[in-house]
Formats: C-alpha cells, structure tokens, sequence
C-alpha cells in the first residue's frame, strides 16, 4: 500500500507542476498601419508599415492582402503599387492569430 501512496503522491506533484508551467509567449493583441488612408497614382509605390500592438509581442509577422488586386497590389516588403484607377481596401493579418 505504500508503493502505491508514494506513486500517486509523484503523479500528483506531477500534475501540479504541469497545471504551474505558464505560456510566456507574448500574443499580438492589435495590428494597424502607419497611415490611415492614402492616393496612390497608377505606377507608384508607397511603402505601409504595419503597427503590431503591443510592441513586445513574439511574432509580428502579417500577411498582407488586397480587396482590389486589379487596383493596388503589394509585395512581401510592404510595398503598395497603384495598377490603375480605383479604391481598394490593403489589410494586414497577423500570423499569430
């Protein structure tokens, strides 16, 4: 009966060192851009930087993805190029959820 007190006292513990072991990953609560809005004419580029919130978060990496590819299309360094006349909405993802 002994062996079997002392093993389920070492599960025990067990658990509750499990159920203390914290998640520190620091999550993305919010992502924005540097700009609001802006007029981009046909064969320009203007660079949007993404405002990942809060400052420390873990992974800042987004997606970027356009309403309008036809009228404003973007590369992977944040790169929006105005392809012809139109209004198109650029949003940014976070990868982290």
């Amino acid at each position: 009966m002994r062996r079997l007190s002392a093993f389920l006292t070492t599960i025990s513990i067990l658990a509750a060192m499990a159920a203390c072991t914290l998640d520190k990953t620091v999550h993305v609560t919010g992502v924005s851009f540097d700009r609001t809005s802006v007029t981009i004419r046909e064969g320009e580029y203007v660079t949007l930087i993404p405002i990942i919130t809060p400052d420390n978060a873990d992974n800042k990496r987004v997606a970027l993805s356009s309403s309008r590819e036809e009228v404003a299309a973007f590369d992977y360094c944040g790169n929006v190029f105005g392809i012809k006349a139109g209004t198109a909405t650029v949003t940014a993802t976070t990868l982290d959820g």
